[in-house]
């Protein structure tokens, strides 16, 4: 019998989801004839069951079935990754247990245990080793700080939207400092700055938007999720 764990099978219905949307709203090309060739022109996503209107309008079953490839194999390579990286979680917090809690999927430190404070940085040392932080001092340390420039610099382009890229940029160096220090509630706000990237990533015209957030949500969206959630248990307090 397959056993499949709780991370699998909510990325098991995200890419069933992901499949449905890109079947419902497939790309569509207009072709006419001149001279004796062929000439495609590619239209953009509209769903299945209101065409576009047009000449010559057909299913681009090319790119459909590159789209579908693209998500199965991206699928299948995340799918197996999250079996490892669960696994690998599980038996930290095991290994752990007697410093760590897992509370409400919220570590904290224990405080029936009775450690010394060096015995507790051996052990996030080790945590930390264990587990690889690279891309979690990468994000912090440097794509943080860029953001948080970029946006200020968006403010003159657009000043309509000024209060709100304030805000964000304001965001972005306080989750640097949260980070930093390990703080619960920086784990937890991060969330919205990722989800702001694939926001922002999805933007275009109207017929790329599905396109463009199936793919952030499978190179962007999905690594984020295994990679911040398994390292939750950093971020003590």
């Amino acid at each position: 019998m397959i056993y499949f764990n709780k991370v699998q099978k909510v990325f098991i219905l995200i890419t069933c989801i992901l499949l449905l949307l890109n079947f419902l709203f497939p790309p569509w090309k207009s072709s006419i004839k001149i001279y004796g060739q062929n000439i495609s022109k590619s239209i953009g996503y509209k769903f299945i069951l209101s065409p576009p209107k047009g000449v010559g309008l057909s299913i681009d079953l090319t790119l459909l079935l590159l789209q579908t490839l693209i998500i199965l194999l991206a699928s299948l390579i995340i799918y197996v990754a999250l079996g490892l990286f669960s696994r690998n979680n599980t038996d930290l917090i095991k290994d752990n247990s007697s410093i760590i809690t897992d509370k409400n999927l919220s570590p904290v430190i224990n405080q029936k245990a009775k450690i010394s404070d060096k015995e507790l940085k051996k052990e996030i040392h080790e945590i930390n080793y264990f587990l690889g932080i690279k891309w979690l001092k990468f994000w912090n340390y440097i794509s943080l700080p860029i953001g948080s420039y970029f946006t200020i610099f968006w403010i003159s382009k657009v000043p309509d939207y000024a209060e709100i890229l304030g805000a964000l940029s304001a965001l972005q160096f306080i989750l640097i400092y949260g980070l930093h220090y390990r703080y619960l509630w920086a784990w937890k706000w991060n969330w919205f700055i990722i989800i702001t990237n694939l926001f922002l990533f999805s933007t275009g015209q109207t017929e790329e938007i599905i396109f463009r957030f199936l793919i952030g949500t499978i190179f962007w969206l999905v690594p984020n999720y295994i990679y911040w959630k398994k390292r939750k248990i950093l971020f003590l307090k």
